[in-house]
């Protein structure tokens, strides 16, 4: 499989994603805790997402 995002580094701790396939973009923010203004996903709440993305994904197709 082949998948292709492009990374921008904004400014303030943000960085803008897009997916190349289907042009989606999402914009991630560092959370306050860490100087950020907590004002999207933080890159662990991503991590954190994609885990429980992931395993509810793999239980639909496998009840299918």
């Amino acid at each position: 499989m082949n998948y292709q995002l492009n990374f921008k580094y904004m400014n303030n701790y943000k960085v803008e994603i897009v997916h190349l396939d289907s042009n989606e973009k999402m914009i991630t923010d560092a959370p306050k805790d860490n100087n950020g203004a907590g004002s999207s996903f933080s890159p662990t709440d991503l991590i954190a997402s994609g885990l429980g993305s992931c395993i509810i994904t793999i239980m639909a197709i496998a009840a299918n």
